[in-house]
């Protein structure tokens, strides 16, 4: 769903376990967590704090481990 991006809980090269949170995102005046669904390691952030973001937007990149 469309939304705001309101704090990101990781950098570029961080490594992440399944479950880890990664963003947050409010949208309907809700917020919203965006968890990994794989270990790996982030290898783009591809959003800033503060950026709107649209349905289906690509966020981050998570190389598996």
């Amino acid at each position: 769903m469309p939304g705001k991006v309101i704090d990101l809980k990781v950098k570029k090269g961080n490594k992440v376990k399944v479950g880890d949170t990664l963003i947050v995102l409010e949208a309907m005046k809700m917020e919203h967590s965006i968890k990994a669904s794989e270990d790996g390691v982030v290898s783009e952030l591809l959003v800033s704090t503060n950026d709107q973001v649209e349905n289906g937007a690509l966020l981050m990149v998570v190389k598996p481990k």
